[in-house]
């Protein structure tokens, strides 16, 4: 009865020192967590208050993500635009370059583009935006997705367009 005893002492310290082992690792992955967390919201916090247009496209095309920003210009909510290809926004003379440029991107043959580009808003106005994409990729090296960041250029063409009609009724 005694070696059954001890027996069991000895698998109950063994448990006890497992467990403390176990919260002990628990515990850290706790903080992993948390930090992994505040990360996480530090960026989101960044992409939704940057004074730019971010987009982020599956590799067909498709609008996984957009900010505030780049909502504020095309006049959607998010939940009217998440899905839709970015060439149900874009002017339709401009499709064609922002196809090309992006089939050379998601094919490898380019690392980023950018180039100005007309947006179609919701109301269907014209916005113009200086435009860049870049890859996102995954530990493989594969593209997940692309990165757009649209800065707004409407004031500087309609300026140059201003000045162009001056000078056509100078000359």
């Amino acid at each position: 009865l005694d070696a059954t005893n001890q027996e069991l002492q000895a698998a109950m310290e063994e448990l006890e020192a497992a467990n403390e082992e176990f919260q002990a690792i628990m515990d850290e992955l706790q903080k992993s967590n948390q930090l992994l967390w505040d990360s996480e919201q530090r960026l989101a916090g960044v992409v939704d208050r940057a004074p730019v247009g971010i987009s982020i496209t599956d590799i067909n095309g498709h609008l996984l993500q957009i900010n505030d920003y780049a909502l504020s210009r095309i006049s959607y909510r998010k939940e009217e635009i998440i899905g839709k290809s970015f060439n149900d926004i874009t002017c339709p003379e401009d499709i064609s370059k922002g196809e090309e440029l992006y089939s050379l991107l998601i094919s490898g043959k380019i690392e980023s583009y950018r180039y100005d580009k007309r947006f179609i808003r919701k109301d269907g106005l014209e916005w113009w935006a200086d435009v860049s994409a870049s890859p996102i990729k995954n530990e493989a090296g594969e593209i997940t997705a692309i990165i757009g960041v649209a800065l707004d250029i409407n004031d500087k063409i309609n300026a140059r367009k201003e000045h162009d009609r001056i000078q056509n009724q100078l000359w």
